[in-house]
């Protein structure tokens, strides 16, 4: 993921500036045949890395397209993809708005919203996926606060 972060924000930026008008309607397809029934999950089972891919292959830069497709041939073969099986319903739909915004800034020709978009998308997508160890540091810094505020002394087995 923090790869991902890394490549994927200029990817979008760079599908905004080449995206042919076949690429936006190709994109537009794939949100039209989600208004009907589960979208979110249909979304998440087809097209999540796909979306990522098509936006990659949008940007006209062969060589971030390759590593994109290998990074995510990659976490398809890993723990990550089980991360979607458990996934809220919430964090789904949030996902396919997500996308559904930064198609919405490439159809606007907007490359740095797209940019931002995906930015926020990643970091969103991390946080979700770190949530119990972000919630196990913010209760030890509680903890130790606690501590120091009652100057209690305590002993850890």
């Amino acid at each position: 993921m923090e790869t991902r972060i890394i490549i994927e924000p200029e990817l979008a930026y760079y599908a905004t500036l080449r995206a042919t008008e076949d690429d936006i309607s190709f994109l537009k397809d794939i949100f039209m045949e989600n208004t009907s029934g589960n979208r979110e999950k249909f979304f998440k089972e087809r097209h999540d890395f796909n979306f990522h891919l098509f936006l990659a292959k949008c940007s006209k830069n062969t060589i971030l397209e390759n590593l994109l497709f290998s990074m995510l041939d990659q976490l398809k073969g890993s723990d990550y993809l089980k991360f979607n099986q458990h996934v809220e319903l919430e964090a789904s739909t949030n996902s396919y708005e997500n996308h559904k915004e930064i198609a919405n800034a490439i159809f606007h020709k907007d490359a740095l919203l797209a940019k931002e978009l995906m930015s926020q998308h990643l970091a969103v997508r991390m946080d979700t996926i770190n949530f119990p160890t972000t919630k196990i540091l913010q209760h030890l810094k509680k903890l130790e606060k606690h501590v120091k505020k009652n100057k209690s002394i305590f002993f850890m087995a």
